[in-house]
């Protein structure tokens, strides 16, 4: 439920939870810096607020995305289905919003409006405990009686999740091949997918060496080639068709192709297509990419990511690769602090220190991994990912850690016991076995 204000319009017992729907950063930071509010949530797509902002329980919500129609309606489902919920809505002064969006107590700001009248008014309103009318609900309901289709069904208590949530492309990269890339990118995608609301897809762009379906046990099924004739018509509910489910997760799954000859078929405007699709569909886009760090499709992830994720190892050949890549991604104009360097499969007496790794590629490391090739071996051969077989092993706080930094804030929760659970053989391995 969202935090008791105290009447009046005064200060807040505790600070005001406001989640921020469209990409407003001059509010972003006017929230950091003033005292009695809290930045609980924000999603660059304003539409994406609308299946998680329950789960993150604001006190108040500003909506800050293109003038049209469409907006205003976001403003007056989100209204309805949270009626606890204080809602503001930025707008141009020449687009006139709605009337039934005043019956329904939603304010409405022009393009410019200083972040801290905004704030003023949100505090004031929110403050004042009462919602809109029971006659002014359902007269506004009568406009759009769809809006109950936006109704969240969110169970797990909001204490398990992050104080703030962003959308983000995670692209995971390494120019060799060896270093763990895969199997990073899975157990990351797996992480964000169980320990907060947000959905979370995993695309597998390695398409001559297609893994993620083995690391995850998905190996009957559409694959990224079977998507490619339906792009140009299909609506996102066909596309949706494509997409794997992993069953322990709930992780959506993209499968790369069943062959690499296969592979030259995705060039780079199917790719963009795909992208643009599930960045509207999904809070968190996992990328697999092809070890190619000059190829074309490489270079189209670079552009959209929010992250790219490097992975290296301590080997001399990989930190070589790693350094290259880095100068790679500079020269397509990535900014630096985009790029999070993590180490992979560290071993007690390792030649190289991670100051030294820091040292040569010339950017701290945002992570390191420790090396336990037995149960890797274990959890893949199960179609289990490490994150849940093996949840408080060493290896998996570094890769929640890692998590935290692409979700900030996310709570690392360590069960009580590290017991690793056994299952059967995965389909794949028991037919190979017939």
């Amino acid at each position: 439920m969202p935090h008791t204000l105290t009447a009046g319009g005064g200060q807040p017992r505790v600070p005001a939870r406001l989640f921020v729907a469209g990409a407003a950063r001059d509010l972003i930071e006017a929230v950091l810096e003033t005292p009695g509010w809290q930045l609980v949530g924000q999603v660059e797509r304003a539409e994406h607020c609308l299946s998680i902002v329950g789960a993150m329980a604001p006190d108040a919500l500003v909506v800050t995305a293109q003038p049209s129609a469409q907006t205003a309606m976001l403003a007056r489902h989100l209204r309805l289905a949270h009626p606890d919920i204080t809602v503001g809505l930025v707008l141009p002064g020449d687009f006139p919003p709605p009337p039934d969006l005043k019956a329904l107590d939603v304010l409405v700001w022009p393009t410019g409006t200083p972040p801290r009248i905004m704030l003023r008014d949100l505090l004031g309103q929110t403050c004042e405990a009462e919602g809109p009318s029971r006659s002014a609900r359902e007269e506004a309901a009568a406009v759009s009686p769809s809006f109950r289709r936006h109704r969240l069904r969110v169970q797990q208590p909001v204490a398990t999740f992050p104080p703030v949530l962003t959308q983000q492309v995670v692209a995971v990269a390494s120019p060799k091949g060896g270093v763990g890339k895969t199997f990073l990118a899975t157990n990351l995608a797996v992480i964000l997918a169980v320990r907060t609301p947000a959905r979370v897809v995993l695309v597998d762009l390695d398409l001559n060496s297609a893994d993620v379906g083995v690391h995850l046990d998905l190996l009957d099924g559409p694959t990224v080639v079977d998507l490619l004739p339906y792009l140009p018509e299909a609506g996102a509910a066909d596309l949706e068709r494509f997409l794997m489910t992993h069953r322990l997760s709930g992780l959506k799954v993209l499968l790369g192709p069943a062959r690499a000859d296969l592979a030259p078929l995705v060039k780079a405007d199917h790719l963009r297509r795909i992208l643009e699709w599930l960045r509207r569909e999904y809070h968190f886009v996992f990328i697999d990419l092809p070890p190619d760090g000059g190829g074309e499709l490489v270079q189209e992830c670079a552009q959209v990511a929010s992250r790219i994720v490097l992975v290296t190892t301590t080997d001399a050949a990989a930190l070589r690769q790693a350094r290259l890549a880095l100068e790679a991604f500079r020269g397509q104009g990535v900014p630096k602090d985009r790029v999070l360097v993590v180490v992979n499969q560290l071993y007690d007496g390792c030649p190289v220190t991670i100051r030294e790794v820091g040292s040569f590629l010339g950017v701290e490391p945002a992570g390191d991994l420790v090396s336990d090739r037995r149960l890797v071996e274990e959890a893949t051969l199960e179609g289990k990912p490490v994150v849940l077989a093996a949840p408080t092993h060493p290896l998996v706080s570094g890769m929640n850690t890692l998590a935290a930094k692409l979700c900030p804030g996310l709570p690392i929760e360590t069960p009580p016991s590290g017991r690793r659970v056994r299952l059967s053989l995965p389909g794949w391995l028991r037919r190979s076995r017939r």
